[in-house]
């Protein structure tokens, strides 16, 4: 397995829990103001990682993406919606099932 190390940092944790992605690593992953972050532990160590949402999928420029991101990307994005009407309408449990 060949891993590859690009920029190693150090950031502070805020006392919300808030850490800042360090503006060069901003830029080259093209993580803006709204754009989400994935955390991930694996053997006591945390990964971070871009989740694409549906709409950077699509256009010019957006970058490439295999079907498989974009229906991850739609299931990811109307679960979010799902999960927020079911806050809104304080129901205890729903199903939903993907075809």
């Amino acid at each position: 397995m060949y891993i590859s190390v690009g920029v190693t940092c150090e950031v502070s944790v805020a006392r919300k829990g808030q850490v800042t992605v360090p503006f060069k690593l901003r830029r080259k992953f093209q993580i803006d103001e709204h754009s989400r972050v994935q955390i991930t532990e694996a053997n006591g160590t945390i990964f971070t990682k871009k989740c694409f949402n549906f709409y950077d999928l699509a256009g010019t420029g957006a970058g490439e993406a295999t079907v498989e991101d974009l229906k991850n990307g739609a299931i990811r994005d109307a679960g979010r919606r799902l999960r927020c009407l079911k806050n809104i309408m304080n129901l205890d449990s729903f199903s939903i099932t993907f075809t």
